[in-house]
């Protein structure tokens, strides 16, 4: 829904009884994501159905999040944004392993571990995450056809790896198109 979004509209809307609702600013690409657990956060519309998170709505202002909204499709439409980190799949592996892992079971680390220097260290050490394709990802993991339980694990952990490098702070690789 499209509304004139203000600081005091922002602190009004209210949560869904499910699920997520998107109020849209009838003056900018800026919008108000509200989850049912009351979570507001904004948003910016960056291509056909493409959104990208701006920042909590307790942490940005109103005014900051319009002025972030309007840096990021200018980066957009300049192509300044699309700028590409040089990560070596064994550096990102090695942190993931580190953050994501810390306070868990050692058992759950040290099988991401296993799982990942095992099956995809070998192929892909020294090369750039930005540079691994789908393709590269599916001739790892017909390797392990013949153990299927292996396979979904290993690809389970992968996921999880690059998704992570994914989220912010990190943003090891672009997602935009």
């Amino acid at each position: 829904m499209k509304v004139a979004l203000t600081d005091v509209t922002v602190r009004a809307l209210k949560a869904p009884e499910q699920g997520q609702l998107t109020s849209w600013d009838s003056r900018s690409p800026l919008g108000v994501r509200v989850s049912a657990a009351g979570t507001k956060t904004y948003i910016v519309m960056t291509g056909s159905g493409r959104r990208r998170t701006i920042g909590s709505t307790t942490i940005l202002t109103l005014a900051e999040a319009r002025a972030e909204a309007k840096r990021i499709l200018a980066e957009k439409t300049l192509g300044i944004g699309a700028q590409q980190i040089d990560v070596k799949f064994e550096t990102a592996a090695t942190v993931f392993l580190e953050e994501n892992y810390r306070g868990r079971k050692p058992r759950t680390a040290s099988e991401a571990k296993r799982l990942i220097t095992t099956h995809f260290m070998p192929a892909f050490r020294a090369k750039p995450l930005a540079q691994i394709t789908d393709r590269d990802i599916a001739i790892q993991l017909a390797k392990l056809a013949s153990r299927p339980s292996e396979q979904l694990h290993a690809f389970r952990v992968l996921r999880t790896m690059l998704r992570w490098c994914t989220r912010p702070p990190r943003l090891l690789i672009s997602t935009e198109s």
